[in-house]
């Protein structure tokens, strides 16, 4: 059996961000944050294979994220 991929949740608001999770668990290993700064640290510790990130979040903007997390994998676009 193949490896599952590992899906970034990143999502301010406790609803969307576990709703996401439930629905993606059975078929993806799934890490979450609740703001940019977290996102950063997760993305640092685990390989990620895709990252779902609230546009509208307080902190470290979605754009800056982003940007910074591009930086621990050139691949990503």
């Amino acid at each position: 059996m193949a490896n599952k991929g590992t899906i970034l949740i990143v999502d301010d608001e406790v609803g969307p961000r576990e709703s996401l999770r439930m629905i993606l668990k059975p078929i993806y290993d799934v890490c979450t944050a609740g703001d940019g700064q977290e996102a950063l640290r997760v993305i640092n510790d685990k390989s990620i294979d895709l990252v779902t990130l609230d546009l509208k979040m307080p902190g470290l903007s979605a754009s800056m994220s982003s940007e910074k997390s591009r930086r621990f994998n050139p691949m990503w676009k």
